[in-house]
């Protein structure tokens, strides 16, 4: 069994203020395969939501304004979820490695930014009773 999860989290807007986490979706999944195509589903709906194409999902009509291009060329280091979400769904290597990393019993994150906010896919088994969990971390 293993447990599954989208969050988005924010930094605070003050020193007593330390940020709002937003749980965007979990599913207890039966298989690392299963788990793996959960997170696919969830990476592939978070980075249309964040990057959509324009003149698709909310992108259209009047709110296609709300877009603005941006120049061909980025620092490497622009944040760019909506990129490191779609590549992370599109490579195969990277999603077997990430069934093999739960079959292993190791949790698996993947997470990205963007100027306003921070966000993890992750999952890991559910441990027996005193299993203990390896965490290995991809950050982007």
């Amino acid at each position: 069994m293993y447990w599954c999860e989208v969050v988005a989290w924010g930094p605070g807007t003050s020193e007593n203020d330390d940020g709002r986490e937003i749980h965007l979706g979990g599913y207890r999944a039966e298989t690392p395969q299963a788990a793996v195509r959960w997170l696919v589903g969830q990476a592939a709906r978070l980075a249309d939501r964040l990057d959509p194409r324009p003149g698709q999902g909310w992108a259209c009509g009047d709110a296609a304004g709300a877009l603005r291009r941006l120049p061909a060329a980025l620092p490497d280091d622009w944040p760019d979820p909506g990129r490191t979400l779609r590549e992370w769904c599109t490579d195969e290597d990277q999603r077997q490695e990430t069934v093999r990393m739960l079959l292993n019993g190791e949790c698996f994150v993947l997470a990205t930014r963007d100027e306003t906010a921070f966000y993890s896919l992750s999952a890991h088994p559910v441990a027996a009773w005193g299993h203990r969990l390896r965490l290995r971390r991809r950050a982007a």
